[in-house]
């Protein structure tokens, strides 16, 4: 029992730590799904480019 319990909270844990990340990437692929859908071409995905603040990725 106690080990379903520690199990359980380290689940529960791990996605509370890493929710940016999850909720970052559901949000990319489903943009990337609408823009493909509206264009039907090419969607380019970790784009960096110069700016004033030095290296910046875009999508």
């Amino acid at each position: 029992m106690i080990t379903i319990l520690i199990i359980l909270a380290s689940i529960v844990f791990c996605m509370w730590f890493f929710q940016n990340q999850i909720v970052g990437h559901i949000g990319e692929n489903f943009t990337t799904k609408n823009i493909k859908a509206v264009s039907k071409g090419i969607v380019f995905k970790d784009i960096y480019v110069d700016g004033s603040y030095g290296v910046q990725q875009i999508i």
